[in-house]
């Protein structure tokens, strides 16, 4: 509990000073997730080996999850592109509400 509680005040005095850097920073990991994600699908998808049914409905549903994940990736970043003056507004409100708290 204690803990929480530091790193929530650690995590305002953060917000206070480096609002932007921390946003783009939260984009940039969730961004390299989706990445690792579509490149894992594809690698387990292409790593299976057998000739069997259920090997092959595994290379597809494998294949399926690669393609869902690059779905969700192409409309996050069309969101960012589409919402970026939101984006902005929204991370001035944080950086301000830090303020107010620091």
């Amino acid at each position: 509990m204690l803990l929480a509680i530091l790193g929530n005040i650690g995590y305002i005095y953060l917000m206070s000073d480096y609002a932007k850097q921390l946003a783009y920073f939260s984009v940039v990991l969730i961004e390299l997730f989706f990445i690792a994600s579509i490149g894992g699908l594809i690698y387990a998808a292409t790593a299976v080996t057998g000739t069997s049914q259920i090997m092959e409905e595994r290379k597809g549903a494998l294949s399926l999850g690669a393609l869902i994940v690059l779905l969700g990736f192409a409309l996050f970043n069309c969101m960012l592109y589409c919402y970026h003056d939101q984006l902005m507004v929204a991370i001035a409100v944080i950086d301000a509400t830090a303020d107010f708290y620091r």
